[in-house]
């Protein structure tokens, strides 16, 4: 891990003199061949769950991955065999991520799959994740650069209501080609960037994917339009996220006390099943939280069940197991979600790990 120095420039509006720009390097041939490939799934396992597309013990799996985090986003190259990638309820519950995450790929396919349909990555083309949603993905042996931002940062410039998961930003778009060749740019620079530089990285990227996603996305549904701006969108998910709690919200309620008309939540609220299911995940995902909290140990489920809107304990066990693929005794015995403890091999550096969930 390289850490740059300060710089002490007074002409910078990000304040390049508290800039954080370090650099790590994960990279698995390192280590003995027949480590390998369990290091790289226990590593990456920090976003993705894998799985090899080939037997990887006797061969080995050289997989390399090459990190900058500049301040609010992480850019990083990828370099790895053929493989199988997801994220599931579970996973995501665990590392509650809420960022989107753009890549391309300069070698290799890519292929997803949605409403049982498999969609390739078209070359040229640009993907865009919301971590926040499942994925299930294959890929050949290939080489790609990702960049990870949070939605936090895109607030006043898209429409967070929106859905851009697995979205493709096509080549023939200038200004999705001028994306693409800016993360070919940082790339380029990565290594030899300084911080009084690389202050600029991060809006500069942000806005030319804002610019992206408000021109070039082609949603599947032309209906689905902007029902309501970014801010009050997350002003209604900030208001349940502070009533989960409270057995009398609904979409009345927080129409009573938003201001929003119900057919205006209705519509919203559509991608995501309705008001009333969104506000069941929101709470299943709190009580995730939760029942994997070491802390919390001695608290009863049938106590978080109530917390959660259920009345039984069987219920509230179903309605997990659905969610997450895991009843909530497995969870607290197995302890998924407890903090990692990213130990750095001697020889591999995993930094790239932690960063990944202390950007907000």
């Amino acid at each position: 891990m390289v850490s740059m120095p300060v710089n002490n420039s007074r002409n910078n509006e990000n304040d390049a003199r508290t800039y954080d720009l370090i650099r790590s390097v994960f990279d698995t041939s390192l280590i003995e061949t027949a480590g390998q490939y369990e290091v790289w799934r226990e590593s990456i396992s920090c976003i993705f769950d894998t799985e090899a597309q080939r037997e990887p013990i006797k061969n080995g799996f050289p997989a390399r991955i090459e990190a900058t985090r500049f301040n609010t986003l992480l850019f990083s190259k990828t370099i790895c065999p053929a493989q199988k990638w997801t994220r599931t309820p579970l996973r995501i519950a665990a590392d509650g991520m809420d960022h989107l995450m753009i890549q391309l790929y300069k070698r290799g396919e890519h292929t997803w799959q949605k409403n049982d349909n498999d969609i390739d990555l078209p070359k040229g083309g640009l993907l865009v994740f919301d971590l926040s949603q499942e994925t299930r993905a294959f890929t050949t042996d290939s080489e790609n650069l990702s960049v990870i931002i949070p939605k936090s940062l895109f607030a006043d410039r898209i429409n967070l209501s929106l859905n851009y998961h697995m979205k493709i930003l096509y080549p023939n778009n200038a200004i999705n080609s001028l994306l693409y060749n800016h993360l070919l740019d940082i790339d380029r620079i990565s290594q030899i960037i300084t911080p009084s530089e690389a202050c600029h990285i991060a809006p500069s990227t942000v806005g030319l994917l804002a610019s992206c996603l408000n021109m070039g996305v082609e949603f599947d549904d032309p209906a689905q339009k902007p029902a309501i701006d970014s801010a009050v969108f997350r002003r209604i998910t900030s208001f349940i996220d502070v009533n989960l709690c409270n057995m009398k919200l609904n979409a009345k309620y927080i129409s009573e006390n938003i201001g929003v008309s119900r057919s205006g939540l209705y519509r919203i609220f559509n991608r995501f099943g309705g008001v009333e299911n969104y506000i069941k995940k929101r709470r299943l995902d709190d009580s995730f939280r939760v029942l994997s909290d070491p802390s919390q140990n001695r608290r009863k489920i049938l106590d978080v069940a109530f917390d959660a809107g259920y009345n039984t304990h069987s219920s509230f066990c179903k309605a997990f197991k659905n969610q997450f693929n895991i009843s909530p005794q497995e969870l607290r015995k197995n302890n998924f979600a407890k903090e990692r403890g990213y130990a750095i091999d001697i020889a591999v550096d995993r930094t790239y790990e932690r960063w990944l969930h202390s950007m907000n």
